[in-house]
């Protein structure tokens, strides 16, 4: 563990080989456990702020060459003497890293919803020419593009049986924090037969699950997702890591 952490924080500090550097990528796509190592550390990073890391790291290791320095009763007097100090610093280390961990590894719905939801994965995929016959659905769409959000949902939501309609309403209502509409427009979309919009249906309803705080049908609906094909079945996994 001690060698896999040093190896990790080489190589997030650009202090490796270009050989060692592709060993730890290596390890990063093939072992699980390193790669939830590897993350973590890229988080804490984060959430700790580079100036703090450098800080703690200078701390460290200015702490290291103190104890190389002196002698075993220099460290003996030290835990002696001021052994109140050191306590009360290792509760403040273990109470700030259990904080650490704990706002890493699980994130409350909100937080979650935030941290996956893009409305740039909603990619307009309609067929140039399929919609000119009907021009409510047409200019919904053109208001979507442009992000006219209210506007777009006053016109797709008249096409109540068009799954190209109820898939960009859905996005819309999300836009507009409209949650329970929303998971109503890609509901009826999963009740359909198979069609191209069936994956995001089944993502940006679960996402809509965890703003109505709906989680036992969020993490059915995750687990049905990370069991699947879906493009999205790798970020269904992560979710309900961070939900347990």
């Amino acid at each position: 563990m001690k060698q896999q952490f040093e190896l990790i924080e080489r190589y997030i500090e650009g202090d490796l080989t270009s050989e060692e550097a592709k060993s730890v990528e290596q390890l990063i796509a093939s072992d699980p456990d390193f790669k939830n190592e590897f993350n973590l550390r890229l988080d804490v990073n984060k959430a700790i702020g580079e100036k703090d890391i450098m800080e703690l790291r200078y701390k460290l290791s200015m702490i290291h060459r103190q104890e190389t320095a002196h002698s075993i009763g220099t460290i003996r007097y030290l835990f002696e003497k001021k052994w109140h100090l050191v306590a009360a610093s290792i509760t403040i280390l273990v109470i700030v890293g259990s904080f650490l961990l704990n706002n890493l590894n699980n994130q409350g719905p909100d937080q979650l919803f935030e941290k996956y939801y893009s409305s740039e994965n909603a990619v307009f995929t309609t067929r140039s020419g399929e919609n000119s016959e009907n021009s409510d659905l047409t200019v919904g769409l053109q208001k979507f593009q442009k992000q006219y959000y209210n506007e777009a949902i006053n016109l797709l939501k008249k096409n109540h049986d068009n799954v190209v309609s109820q898939y960009y309403l859905g996005i819309s209502y999300i836009e507009t924090k409209q949650f329970t509409e929303a998971k109503a427009a890609f509901h009826y979309i999963l009740e359909q037969e198979s069609n191209l919009f069936t994956e995001q249906a089944q993502w940006y309803k679960g996402l809509c699950l965890l703003k109505l705080d709906q989680l036992d049908e969020a993490k059915q609906l995750f687990t049905s997702i990370m069991n699947s094909n879906s493009i999205y079945n790798n970020n269904a996994s992560e979710i309900l890591k961070k939900l347990d």
